[in-house]
């Protein structure tokens, strides 16, 4: 096996968990698994690649990013999508839920759209180490299929009853496979937030797997046709929504980035003519996220909920959280917005942020029966748990910009709210992946692994590495002290 020594920590188990399946499969690939677990993770993931992609730009490995992100559009869909997973030849047989998709090959939805994003930092990475050439040629190859994907959501995924939001159908695109949003479309019984029975957990595991795979039969059986299973499953979800507003802005810049490095006349008006088309649309989700998924009386002070087509969903996780990537939020919804991550989320207990569901249910204020910090449901994923990539969107792509807002000047107290918020997520990330590892998730009560059944690789928990780099001045005894 090779000497990883030589790499950043950050990227080190990336490169190892791709060498690690390559030799399981016996070729080699260009795209990092999420661990370096093969028989259960050698596939392509949408966003553990992405992220990955991320990284791997930070730390100056741009290049090796560019073909990660290439190879992942290898398996775009003539209508768009970038399908996740994308099978390989082997793993994981025994899943039945694959068995009810049309293509053999792929799943029949896709995940958040980050593409955009790790394709900026891809950008800016080439530009950092002086090879701004290497980098427009490959986002001139890369931009059209990048624009073929977000022009799938907005002319597949539009046409409900709170247009220009993106319904998804099927709880999986989302990434939060079993995040209790979707439980309205699952057979489950009743917890007891940490006191649950393990016996209730355990028919729990069962009643989800087997919610998930019926569903998956129904939808199968209406060939995947998003007008025939929307009437089963139209969710608006608020993370997916944040994430595809904020990517919207991000392909105006990549638009205008092409546009510049661009020689043909005619090319460069239709570049930025998308540009504009992208930063209008971008304002356009923005203000239909506030208008139709905020709920003024929900809360203390109002936060945002998922939809359906007959009105919200009355539950909150991390996702509800992502109001915090809104430029457009106001004042008063900033405040509430913070105030739910601080009060709700953010409890004496929680000793490692921001955990996968609130130990305290914001709509009642009670404490919430679907909190379950110690990963009772075991392989039923966010109902608790810390995910470090969760982390690092909201800080990065959300806190850090709403504290460099310059009409909250006025507002110094809720500028440094979100600088100690900053400060404290960062910290407590990158010190528990410094001290256990990169694990998928994360107890939040006493930082355990979760799914600690795979192997401590897990690509997307280094994202805490760059949290580190860019806001933790000090680490040396954040080190120690893991």
């Amino acid at each position: 096996m090779k000497n990883y020594d030589h790499y950043d920590p950050a990227v080190k188990w990336l490169f190892y968990n791709r060498d690690k399946v390559s030799s399981w499969l016996g070729r080699d690939i260009l795209y990092t698994p999420p661990s370096s677990n093969p028989e259960h993770f050698p596939h392509k993931y949408k966003w553990d690649v992405l992220f990955s992609c991320v990284i791997k730009a930070r730390k100056g490995y741009s290049k090796d990013a560019s073909l990660e992100l290439l190879d992942l559009f290898e398996g775009q869909r003539s209508d768009g999508l970038v399908p996740s997973p994308q099978f390989v030849e082997k793993g994981r047989e025994d899943d039945f839920e694959r068995i009810f998709f049309t293509d053999n090959n792929a799943s029949d939805y896709g995940q958040p759209p980050i593409e955009a994003l790790a394709a900026q930092e891809i950008y800016q990475g080439f530009d950092i180490e002086g090879k701004i050439e290497a980098g427009r040629q490959w986002l001139s190859e890369m931009y059209p299929k990048l624009k073929a994907s977000y022009n799938y959501f907005a002319d597949n995924r539009t046409s409900g009853p709170y247009h220009p939001l993106i319904f998804n159908t099927h709880p999986h695109e989302t990434g939060r496979d079993s995040d209790p949003t979707f439980d309205f479309f699952k057979f489950r019984l009743r917890r007891k937030g940490k006191d649950t029975s393990k016996s209730v957990d355990a028919v729990n595991r069962v009643l989800d797997y087997a919610s998930v795979i019926m569903g998956g039969i129904e939808h199968w059986l209406d060939e995947w046709q998003i007008e025939k299973i929307r009437r089963r499953f139209e969710v608006y979800d608020v993370m997916f929504n944040c994430m595809y507003r904020d990517n919207l802005s991000v392909m105006a810049n990549l638009a205008e980035i092409a546009a510049q490095g661009s020689q043909d006349e005619q090319e460069r008006a239709n570049y930025m003519a998308d540009a504009e088309h992208y930063r209008g649309l971008a304002n356009e989700v923005d203000q239909a996220i506030l208008k139709e998924m905020w709920f003024e009386t929900e809360g203390e002070a109002g936060l945002l909920l998922a939809l359906q087509p007959d009105g919200p969903i009355r539950e909150v996780s991390v996702s509800n959280l992502f109001a915090l990537t809104l430029p457009g939020l106001n004042e008063d919804q900033l405040e509430s917005s913070l105030g739910l991550l601080e009060k709700y989320f953010i409890t004496q207990d929680t000793q490692l942020p921001i955990p996968s569901v609130p130990p305290i249910n914001p709509i009642d204020g009670k404490l919430n029966p679907n909190y379950d910090p110690n990963h009772g449901e075991w392989d039923r994923l966010w109902r608790g748990s810390t995910w470090i990539n969760m982390n690092w969107y909201l800080v990065e792509r959300g806190i850090d910009m709403q504290a460099e807002r310059a009409d909250m000047a006025h507002r110094p107290d809720l500028i440094s709210r979100c600088q100690n918020l900053i400060q404290f997520i960062s910290e407590r990330s990158y010190k528990v992946v410094a001290g256990v590892g990169l694990w998928e998730c994360y107890g939040p009560e006493d930082t355990r692994p979760h799914r600690a059944n795979r192997s401590p690789t897990f690509a997307w928990s280094a994202l805490a590495y760059l949290l580190k780099d860019k806001y933790l001045v000090e680490t040396k005894d954040l080190t120690q002290s893991a």
